[in-house]
């Protein structure tokens, strides 16, 4: 297995991520490394990062959102394994503000 965690400059630098969010991101970057997918349940990155369940179960999502990683499937159907592609990051992306209906 690969030790450590990476977080590129490009996501370091940004003010808009919580460090936890970082860290995560790092780490799944190490374990995707030059393979398409990483597969880890949210207890072992929880683990591996120092943080607890419930902040690794919602920091995946997040960066899903962001488009940093891309959720491929969960494997368990109940979320805890689940496969990630990694995602070139890029500048951060402004939220478009809600049409009124």
């Amino acid at each position: 297995m690969k030790n450590g965690a990476f977080i590129p400059p490009e996501i370091l630098e940004r003010e808009d991520l919580p460090p936890h969010i970082k860290l995560v991101y790092g780490r799944v970057s190490v374990l995707i490394g030059k393979g398409e997918s990483a597969v880890l349940t949210t207890d072992e990155l929880a683990r591996q990062c120092g943080l607890s369940r419930r902040q690794a179960a919602k920091a995946l999502p997040y960066l899903a959102e962001l488009k940093l990683v891309q959720p491929h499937e969960s494997l368990a159907g109940h979320g805890l394994l689940r496969v990630f592609r990694k995602v070139q990051p890029g500048p951060p992306q402004e939220k478009s503000p809600a049409k009124k209906q």
